[in-house]
């Protein structure tokens, strides 16, 4: 009986079963997780930029209607660094820009929080009035340098902490990823007209720090899930196929003869159930094949006493002097002698299939048991006008196994090769030893037997069906066969039109 492969085997289906349905509700729940963070975040980020572009673009109004572009380049730059932004002004015509903070980290003022320090070159300082900011310039005029100057006074915005805020250490603040968002609304006039757009971008986008923090601590806690389910699913698994893998070895035990065998499963479950079940099957079936034996026994025996007298009787009829009436008597006996040697084969074969379990066999010479039985066959062959020969080791060659049973099945094997033989014919019988394994093997010159009846070679009753002028009883290799089996051996039969080898395989100790 072969085993599942690894994969298939419910010891592996279990815990791969497990850990592809953890994987699955940790993907589920990830997507489900990162999805929602997701759309928070720029929610967020969207929030952010559109009510701080209203408040700028309500501020700069003023300066925009004025056309004083160095104040509104000067108030941009302030309100970028403030908001963490690009801010953009764009014309209202065709949207050339005004002004422009440019990247983030091309102008990076400092806060004074003292009044009362000068203010510094390219600073802002704080002012009473609100905040002050101060951009200076280089330029190279004819090779000249030359700066600029702008001070420009904020007024008073509503301002309030933000998941944002500020780095105020003095060291480069820690946003490194910026959002993707871009916001613009428009800049009206105190009439309501329409001056320009004013565009904000690059906001801070912070969620993205937190979301690859997040699916960090996802992988690593749906890694670890995943293993526990499979731990479990293996556990689970052991739990379930110890049972089965011993009702498994129950059947084997079965099948190789030993009709005693009985599941031990002491479970209230399902698997005790199918285990009860097959205690019960067994149970049955043990008793309609003891029937069965000791029926085929029992007639086998029976039949011996009649036909024991009716040969006795025969016997006596042969002494009546009328040549018909002894033909008549010889085919009766042949007869009588057909039915001696099928209750004879029946009641060993009963005796051999009631033998089961291990049995504990002597050690024996097989070199000497295939030389004796050999030499009986080879007197036989020589009568028969058959060419005989016998190959044999120069060493004992030691097996353990029943002595009688063996010689019956090299018997056995012997005679179908001697009868199925025709003159001239040979039959070679040899002995050797491939590993640990003695083969006694059989060649024959024979009949052969046809390839449709090597399946059923070894049932009760066939023969083959160019048998059918020879006498026989289809018994002899079932014999072979459970004797065999018995020793644990085996028979291999290889056949053509040109004859027949046997093969018998022991285990040499």
């Amino acid at each position: 009986m072969s085993s599942p492969s690894r994969f298939r085997s419910l010891r592996w289906q279990l815990p791969l079963s497990y850990a592809a349905i953890a994987l699955l509700a940790v993907v589920a729940l990830g997507i489900t997780l990162l999805g929602t963070l997701r759309s928070f975040y720029l929610e967020q980020e969207r929030v952010y930029l559109s009510g701080n572009a209203a408040a700028i673009a309500e501020e700069i109004a003023p300066l925009l209607a004025a056309d004083d572009l160095i104040s509104l380049q000067a108030q941009v730059a302030g309100f970028a660094f403030l908001t963490q932004t690009r801010v953009q002004v764009l014309d209202m015509a065709d949207r050339r820009v005004l002004a422009d903070s440019e990247e983030l980290g091309s102008l990076t003022p400092s806060i004074s929080v003292n009044p009362e320090e000068p203010v510094l070159p390219g600073a802002v300082g704080v002012v009473e009035e609100g905040v002050m900011i101060v951009v200076e310039k280089e330029q190279i005029e004819n090779g000249e340098v030359s700066s600029q100057r702008t001070v420009t006074r904020t007024s008073r915005i509503p301002a309030q902490g933000s998941l944002y805020g500020f780095n105020l250490g003095g060291g480069a603040t820690a946003v490194t990823d910026r959002s993707d968002l871009v916001v613009e609304t428009s800049i009206v006039d105190a009439s309501g007209n329409t001056m320009g757009w004013l565009r904000i971008s690059q906001g801070p986008a912070y969620g993205r720090d937190i979301l690859r923090s997040i699916a960090w601590g996802w992988g690593g806690a749906g890694a670890v899930a995943v293993m526990l389910a499979a731990l479990v699913g293996w556990l689970v698994s052991r739990r379930l196929t110890r049972p089965l893998l011993g009702l498994t070895a129950v059947t084997a035990r079965m099948a190789a003869g030993d009709l005693s065998a009985r599941a031990n499963v002491n479970r209230a479950d399902e698997v005790g159930l199918l285990g009860r079940s097959f205690n019960g099957m067994a149970e049955q079936v043990e008793k309609t094949i003891n029937s069965l034996r000791r029926f085929t026994a029992d007639a086998a025996h029976e039949l011996h006493t009649p036909l024991t007298a009716l040969q006795t009787d025969l016997q006596l009829l042969e002494a009546d002097s009328d040549p018909v009436r002894q033909q008549r008597v010889a085919r009766a006996r042949s007869q009588a002698q057909r039915l001696q040697d099928l209750a004879d084969s029946l009641l060993e074969l009963s005796q051999l299939e009631a033998e089961t379990g291990e049995k504990e066999r002597p050690s024996l010479n097989l070199t000497q048991l295939v030389q004796t039985t050999g030499e009986f066959a080879a007197s036989q062959a020589e009568q028969m006008n058959l060419d005989f020969e016998i190959d044999l080791l120069d060493r004992p060659l030691i097996v353990q196994g029943n002595e009688g049973q063996l010689r019956r099945a090299l018997e056995n094997v012997l005679d179908n090769s001697l009868k199925f033989t025709p003159t001239p014919g040979k039959v070679v019988l040899s002995l050797a030893v491939e590993g640990e394994t003695a083969v006694i093997t059989v060649r024959d010159t024979g009949i052969g037997i046809p390839e449709a009846d090597v399946p059923q070679l070894f049932n009760r009753f066939h023969r083959g069906r160019n048998t059918a002028g020879y006498p026989g009883s289809g018994l002899g290799l079932a014999i072979v066969q459970e004797i065999m089996a018995g020793h644990n051996g085996r028979v291999i039969v290889q056949s053509s039109e040109l004859g027949t080898e046997i093969q018998l395989t022991l285990r040499v100790v």
